[in-house]
């Protein structure tokens, strides 16, 4: 097996908030757009620098969020433009649907929520400590091991049972000397 690779679809509530977001901070560098043409160089300096901030965060926000998974032969990859996560397959226990109100009383602890998608660490009672990298709140998956992942790829039925077959595979390998 080379590896299946499954999207991560976009839902609704992270397309509004995506534009939102994006709409309210490149509204608000029309300020700074005012500074860098006034003729004081330390304020047009402040100018510039706060347009790279704004441009950074929508910026590296998107290169950090999912575009999909990949289940390899070894891996699970999380894929993102920037700094993809590879779970070795040997350090996961398993994989199963996320009900609904797991995720419920979650908080954030370092992540993004909204921008391009959900992704970053977060803890609730039910699942405690757990990563989450999704670009919709629906059909997501929950997957277990050294640590908690939840993801949301497209086709959940089909992604549950290629990683399970994949985790039993890896298991099945590594018994065997």
């Amino acid at each position: 097996m080379i590896g299946i690779y499954y999207k991560a679809p976009w839902g609704n509530s992270v397309i509004i908030s995506t534009i939102i977001i994006s709409a309210v901070v490149l509204a608000c560098a029309y300020a700074p757009l005012r500074m860098v043409r006034l003729p004081v160089m330390g304020v047009k300096i402040l100018g510039f620098l706060l347009l790279a901030i704004m441009l950074g965060i929508i910026i590296f926000s998107y290169l950090l969020s999912p575009k999909g998974y990949l289940v390899g032969p070894d891996n699970l990859t999380i894929v993102r433009p920037m700094r993809s996560i590879v779970i070795p397959l040997d350090k996961l226990s398993g994989v199963e649907e996320a009900a609904p109100e797991a995720l419920s009383g979650a908080t954030r602890l370092l992540g993004c929520d909204g921008l391009w998608g959900q992704y970053g660490e977060y803890q609730n009672s039910k699942l405690g400590l757990y990563r989450l990298y999704v670009r919709k709140t629906t059909d997501q998956v929950i997957i277990r091991g050294q640590d908690t992942y939840i993801i949301a790829p497209e086709r959940p039925a089909e992604f549950i049972q290629n990683l399970s077959r994949a985790i039993q595979a890896r298991a099945g390998k590594g018994t065997v000397k």
